[in-house]
C-alpha cells in the first residue's frame, strides 16, 4: 500500500498511516455504501476517511495504466481548488492499494465539514430564500468562467453558510475527484451538461438559471432553453416516460429538474 500524507500533517502520519490502513477504520460511519466514509479523530484532528469501493476489472486495468485512480484525483483537485481560491476541505492524504499487479482500492483523507448541503437547504421549496439561489447562481458562473468543470456538480456536493462577517453565503465543494481544469472560460454549451443535474424544483430552477445567464452575460432563454432541450433528449428519462405511457400514468406532472446520480 502506498501512503501519501500532506506536509502540513507530517506529525501526525504514523496516527494517519495507522487508521486508513484498518480495513473498517474506527469511527462515526457517515456512509456505507459502495464507498465507505468514516469520521474519526486522529491525533486530536477531525478527519473523515472515504474508503473507495473495489472497481471492476475493466476500471483496474485503466486505473493502473492509463487513468489516475480516485483517491489520488480528489487529494490533486483539492489543492488545485485551494490554489484557485475555491473552497474545499483540505487535502490530508490518500492511500493506493494494488493487488497482482493493477489498483484494488484507496482512500482519501480530509478535515471534516459540518456545513449544511445545498440539497437540504432546498428540500421545502417554500422556505428557500432567493438569496441562497442568487449567491450559487453568481458562485457557480464564476466557477465556470474561471475553466472549473466540475463533473458531479449536484446539491449534494455543495456545502454553504452564511459568512458572520458580512451575512454572504458562502460555499464548499465536496467530492471533487471529477474535476477539469482549463485555462479559460468553459462554454455554455458544455457547462449545460452540468447545470441540468442540478436537482432544484421547476421553480428554483428557472430562478437559478435567469440569475445564472445574468452573470454569464447572456440571455436567460439561451441556458433555460438548453437545459430543458438536453432534458427532453436524455434517453433515460424519454423511456420512463414511455414506460408511463404504457401503463397509464401519462397524467403525471412533468419535472424539469434532474436528480442527481449518487456516487
Amino acid at each position: 500500500m502506498h501512503i501519501t500524507v500532506a506536509p502540513t500533517y507530517n506529525d501526525i502520519r504514523r496516527q494517519i498511516e495507522e487508521r486508513v490502513t484498518q480495513k473498517r477504520p474506527q469511527g462515526e460511519i457517515l456512509r456505507d455504501a459502495r464507498n465507505l466514509i468514516v469520521r474519526c479523530d486522529i491525533g486530536g484532528k477531525d478527519l473523515v476517511i472515504k474508503r473507495y469501493g473495489k472497481p471492476f476489472f475493466f476500471n483496474r486495468i485503466m486505473y493502473t495504466f492509463f487513468r489516475t485512480c480516485k483517491p489520488k484525483r480528489a487529494y490533486i483537485n483539492a489543492q488545485k481548488l485551494a490554489e484557485r481560491g475555491y473552497d474545499t476541505p483540505e487535502a490530508v492524504a490518500f492511500t493506493t492499494h494494488y493487488s497482482c499487479g493493477l489498483y484494488e482500492s484507496g482512500a482519501f483523507v480530509c478535515p471534516y465539514c459540518a456545513y449544511p448541503t445545498v440539497e437540504s437547504a432546498v428540500a421545502n421549496p417554500d422556505e428557500v430564500p432567493h438569496e441562497l439561489l442568487d449567491a450559487l447562481a453568481r458562485y457557480t458562473a464564476k466557477m465556470h468562467h474561471d475553466g472549473i468543470y466540475f463533473y458531479d456538480y449536484n446539491l449534494g456536493n455543495i456545502l454553504y453558510h452564511r459568512d458572520a462577517a458580512d451575512g454572504q453565503y458562502r460555499f464548499t465543494l465536496i467530492d471533487c475527484n471529477r474535476i477539469k481544469f482549463y485555462d479559460k472560460p468553459i462554454s455554455l454549451h458544455k457547462c449545460v451538461k452540468v447545470l441540468y443535474c442540478l436537482n432544484f424544483s421547476p421553480e428554483q430552477h428557472i430562478y437559478f438559471m435567469c440569475r445564472y445567464a445574468k452573470y454569464r452575460d447572456v440571455h436567460w432563454k439561451l441556458v433555460s432553453g438548453a437545459v430543458l432541450l438536453r432534458q427532453e433528449l436524455n434517453p433515460a428519462r424519454r423511456f420512463k416516460r414511455w414506460i408511463k405511457g404504457k401503463i397509464g400514468l401519462t397524467g403525471t406532472t412533468r419535472r424539469y429538474d434532474a436528480r442527481s446520480k449518487k456516487a
